[in-house]
C-alpha cells in the first residue's frame, strides 16, 4: 500500500509538471500570435470562436478576445464567397474581402486555412492584414522610382523651354496634364520629372500602358476587380488609381483607350471615386493624372474615337515636347548628357569626336532622343577603350545616309556623293592593300587631297595592307 501510494504521489506530481509545461508553452504561443501584426481568428465548426490575438481586434475595430467561447455570426460575417470557400473546404491565400463587424465594413486582406482530426473537420483559421499595408507593399514593387527632376531637361531651344516652364506650373497642380509629342522624345521622363518636382513626390508613381494588353482586359485591370460570389472571383485586385492613391497615374498612349474605358477615367476624374467590377460601395482615390499620347486627338474627336470632354478635361496642362529635329541647338547638350550617363555606366571617358558629331546633327533622327541614346551607347560598345567615338562606331544609316526621291510613281533611295566618295576610296584602299601613292593615282587626286579625305571619312589606310 505504502509502494502503491507512493507511485500515485508520483504520478500526480508528473501530471502536475506536464500540465504546468503545457500551460507555459500555451502561454508563450498566446505571447508570440499577440506580437504579430497579422489578426487571426481560430473557431470551430460549430462557429464558436476559441482564440483571437491583439493585432484581430486591431484591425476588426472590435474587442474580438470578448467573444471567446460565442459564436462569430452575427458580430463578425464573411463575404459570401468566403463562406462559400468554408462550405467547399477550400483554402484562401491574401485575397481582399469585405467583413462585416457589428454591421460596418471593413476592408482587409484574408488568408484560410483548415485544421483537420481524424474524426474530420475540426478547426477554421483566418490570418487577416491591413488592405493599406498590402497596397503599400504592392506600390513598392511597381511604381517606378527615379531622382528625374525637371532640371534634367536640358535644352535652349524656345520649344523645349516652352515645355519646362508649363511643366514647372504643373508640378504643384491638382488638375490633369497632357504631354503630346512624337514616338521617343521623353514625355515618360517628363511625367516622373514632374511627379519628383511636386508635392506628391512622396506618393506612388504608377504606369499604365494603354497599348500593353487587349482592349477587353483593360477596363478590369484599370477598375480593379472585387470577389465575387464564387472561388474563383474570390481573388480580388486593387484598381490602378487605388495603387496610386495619393500619387501620380500616369497613361501611356492615352489615345488606345478603349471609348468604355475613357468614360470610366472621365467619371474618376470628374467625382473622385472608383468603383471596382462586382463592388457596389465605390472607394474615394486622391489621384493626379498624366496623360500622353503620340496621335492626334483633335481628329480622333472628330472621328469619335476619343471622348471630347475627356479630352478637355486631360488637357488642363498641355505641354508641347518638340521632336528632335527641331531642336538643333539642344543637340550638343543632349549629347554630353547621354554620354555622362554612359561614362558613369562603363567607368569610360567617352568623347564625341568632332566629324562623328557632324554627322549625327546631318541625321534626321526619326526615333528623337530615344535613338539617339540607341546609337551613343551602341557606340560607346563599339568605340571599347578607344574612349573617343569616331564616324565609323555610328550605324551604317548615320555615315551613309540616304535621299528618297519619286521615280514612276514609288519610293527609291538615292546615296549622296559623299557616300559613293568614301566608297571609291575604301574600293581603292582594299587594291592597293592601303598604298596611298597608289590610291591617289587610281583615284586621279593628289595623296594631301587624298589624305584629307582619309582624314574625313575615318579611314586609316594601315587597316588594309594586309589585304583585307
Amino acid at each position: 500500500m505504502v509502494v502503491a501510494g507512493a507511485r500515485a504521489v508520483e504520478g500526480q506530481n508528473e501530471k502536475d509538471h506536464l500540465l504546468d509545461e503545457q500551460n507555459l508553452q500555451l502561454t508563450h504561443l498566446n505571447t508570440i500570435l499577440d506580437t504579430s501584426s497579422d489578426g487571426i481568428l481560430l473557431w470551430k465548426a460549430d462557429g464558436v470562436l476559441v482564440h483571437a490575438n491583439r493585432a484581430a481586434s486591431e484591425i476588426l475595430g472590435i474587442n474580438v478576445v470578448g467573444l471567446l467561447g460565442k459564436r462569430l455570426s452575427p458580430q463578425i460575417q464573411f463575404p459570401d464567397f468566403v463562406q462559400e470557400a468554408i462550405r467547399r473546404e477550400k483554402t484562401l491565400s491574401d485575397v481582399e474581402a469585405q467583413i462585416l463587424v457589428e454591421g460596418k465594413a471593413v476592408d482587409c486582406s484574408l488568408s484560410l486555412r483548415f485544421v483537420r482530426s481524424g474524426k474530420g473537420m475540426s478547426f477554421f483559421v483566418a490570418t487577416l492584414r491591413r488592405t493599406q499595408e498590402i497596397r503599400q507593399l504592392v506600390r513598392r514593387q511597381i511604381s517606378v522610382k527615379g531622382a528625374l527632376t525637371l532640371e534634367h531637361f536640358v535644352g535652349k531651344s524656345p520649344a523645349i523651354r516652352q515645355a519646362q516652364k508649363l511643366a514647372y506650373s504643373a508640378a504643384d497642380a491638382r488638375a490633369s496634364v497632357l504631354i503630346r509629342g512624337e514616338s521617343g522624345t521623353g514625355k515618360s521622363l517628363l511625367a516622373q520629372a514632374i511627379h519628383q518636382q511636386g508635392s506628391r513626390r512622396s506618393g506612388p508613381f504608377i504606369v499604365f500602358s494603354c497599348t500593353a494588353m487587349p482592349s477587353e482586359t483593360v477596363i478590369s485591370e484599370l477598375l480593379g476587380q472585387e470577389g465575387g460570389d464564387n472561388i474563383a472571383d474570390g481573388d480580388g485586385r486593387p484598381s490602378k488609381f487605388e495603387l496610386a492613391d495619393g500619387g501620380t497615374l500616369f497613361l501611356q498612349d492615352v489615345h488606345a483607350l478603349p471609348l468604355e474605358a475613357q468614360a470610366i477615367l472621365l467619371n474618376v476624374l470628374e467625382l473622385g471615386i472608383v468603383q471596382r467590377l462586382h463592388r457596389r460601395r465605390p472607394i474615394e482615390v486622391d489621384v493626379r493624372v498624366i496623360a500622353a499620347t503620340s496621335a492626334p486627338l483633335e481628329k480622333l474627336v472628330r472621328e469619335k474615337s476619343f471622348r471630347s470632354d475627356l479630352f478637355y478635361r486631360l488637357s488642363a496642362f498641355e505641354i508641347h515636347l518638340p521632336p528632335l529635329r527641331e531642336r538643333k541647338d539642344d543637340f550638343p547638350l543632349l549629347v554630353e548628357m547621354i554620354l555622362s550617363r554612359l561614362r558613369r555606366k562603363y567607368q569610360c571617358g567617352y568623347v564625341l569626336d568632332e566629324s562623328a558629331m557632324t554627322l549625327m546633327q546631318k541625321y534626321s533622327w526619326p526615333g528623337n532622343v530615344r535613338e539617339l541614346e540607341t546609337v551613343l551607347e551602341r557606340a560607346v560598345v563599339q568605340a571599347g577603350a578607344n574612349e573617343r567615338i569616331y564616324p565609323r562606331h555610328l550605324p551604317d544609316y548615320i555615315q551613309n545616309p540616304l535621299t528618297w526621291i519619286q521615280v514612276d510613281g514609288r519610293l527609291e533611295r538615292v546615296a549622296s556623293l559623299d557616300t559613293y566618295e568614301q566608297e571609291a576610296i575604301l574600293q581603292a584602299a582594299r587594291y592597293c592593300r592601303g598604298n596611298v601613292t597608289q590610291m591617289a593615282e587610281m583615284l586621279g587626286i593628289g595623296r594631301t587631297t587624298l589624305w584629307r579625305r582619309l582624314k574625313r571619312y575615318q579611314i586609316e589606310p594601315q587597316d588594309y595592307r594586309d589585304g583585307r
